[in-house]
């Protein structure tokens, strides 16, 4: 029997058969969801790894000041504090933890679609991400940025719409400004208060990718004095605290040049006499393990329900084709030819419910990924969330292959009976 009579026999038996409607729903659904599934697993495990090493936070420790005994000491104190850290090896950058970044929301970069909201981050030239276009800051530079390729100033920076992103090759050389304020705190209240606005000009001299860092899309980088100056300006109320003797302390963070540097400095750090509180970013194990479990769970009641409709389905089937088996058995098949014609049907009838399957994942994805603000967000952050190929190749062992197999199994054992019980069992 050649190989066209195989496909011709087994498409007619599949034209034929009948209410097929809630098995091919159901194995459809499944497909999707395994898919989906394991796409996100995925795209969940790159982030991962490429966070551990790109997110300077993994890489920069919490460290708690020294104490001292009254404001001038204090002064002293963190000098010597900020000294003695950038003296360890493998430290590239210390500072208070209040320079780290500040948060403005009024500039000129503000239009119909953007509020302008920008977050400004200390920049140094041993902390800058790579610079893809323009250059980085010179020693001692002052009033320049390096901001995103794909920029988008607002405060909503993870919902983002494409049509508004601001191509940075556009806006390399040219300026911004920002506004800030100093405050009053009503020691009635507690109220902050503002009392002066202050403005500052920066030019954007370099371009960088959000995803080396996992920056949000509004995130420009500025020198460490600019910084400094503008959250000086932002928490100048501080110091009438230290007038009424309440001791503000701002732990000090310390950057390590490479993740697998970091347990040497911080065993250097506590023999200096400083206590380390942690690490400016981290991970919540706990809820990571918690999304793996959904997982797994979404694929095994996938797997269970494969399993069960296919086996009912299809030893319902093979049942009510017992009198063609039967006929082709009469006809002069052999068992192995007939075992051939309906695994050849079932393989063609779920490979085509896996194409649609696959399609129909492939287009949610698509649309999901270009056209949902909060996405579209993710997708810049992580620089890229894409497709893979072992989802698909799990679908096709789950919506092809298993019931290609099951069918093998039920149809070799109708061929193990004689023909007289095939007929008598259908009469």
């Amino acid at each position: 029997m050649s190989i066209k009579d195989y496909f011709k026999t087994s498409c007619l038996l599949l034209c034929r058969e009948k209410k097929k409607i809630i098995y091919i729903v159901v194995l459809l659904l499944c497909c999707i969801t395994s898919i989906g599934a394991l796409l996100f697993n995925r795209n969940i495990e790159i982030l991962l790894n490429r966070g551990l090493s790109n997110i300077i936070g993994f890489r920069t420790l919490s460290v708690n000041q020294r104490e001292s005994i009254d404001y001038i000491e204090e002064n002293e104190q963190l000098r010597n504090d900020l000294t003695d850290l950038l003296n360890v090896e493998h430290v590239v950058d210390v500072y208070e933890g209040k320079y780290r970044e500040t948060i403005i929301t009024e500039s000129n970069l503000a239009s119909e679609n953007l509020d302008g909201t920008v977050t400004l981050l200390r920049g140094t030239q041993n902390t800058l991400p790579t610079i893809v276009a323009g250059r980085s800051f010179e020693e001692g530079e002052s009033g320049v940025a390096i901001c995103p390729v794909s920029f988008f100033p607002t405060s909503d920076s993870l919902l983002v719409n494409r049509k508004h992103i601001i191509d940075g090759k556009t806006r390399l050389g040219t300026t911004f400004t920002v506004k800030y304020h100093n405050y009053l705190k009503n020691n009635k209240t507690g109220e902050l208060i503002e009392e002066k606005t202050f403005s500052k000009e920066f030019k954007i001299i370099g371009l960088y990718d959000v995803s080396e860092r996992f920056n949000n899309s509004n995130t420009c980088y500025i020198p460490a004095q600019d910084i400094n100056e503008i959250v000086n300006t932002k928490s100048s109320w501080e110091k009438e605290q230290y007038n009424s003797n309440i001791k503000i302390l701002h732990n000090l963070e310390v950057v390590v040049d490479s993740i697998d540097n970091v347990d040497y400095v911080a065993n250097q750090i506590e023999t200096l006499g400083f206590n380390i509180s942690g690490y400016v970013s981290s991970i919540d194990i706990n809820y990571i393990n918690a999304i793996r479990v959904v997982i797994i769970l979404v694929l095994f009641v996938t797997l269970l329900t494969v399993i069960v409709i296919v086996r009912s389905y299809t030893k319902k089937i093979i049942n009510s084709e017992e009198k063609n088996i039967a006929i082709l058995r009469v006809s002069g098949y052999s068992r192995k030819i007939i075992c051939n014609i309906y695994a050849l049907k079932s393989l063609i009838n779920n490979f085509l419910i896996y194409i649609v399957g696959t399609t129909i994942s492939i287009i949610i994805f698509l649309i999901l990924k270009y056209n949902i603000p909060y996405l579209v967000g993710v997708d810049l952050v992580v620089g890229g969330i894409n497709l893979y190929i072992f989802p698909f190749l799990f679908a096709f062992f789950v919506i092809v292959l298993i019931p290609t197999i099951v069918i093998i199994y039920d149809i070799i054992t109708k061929c193990k009976l004689n023909i007289t019980e095939l007929i008598g069992s259908v009469e």
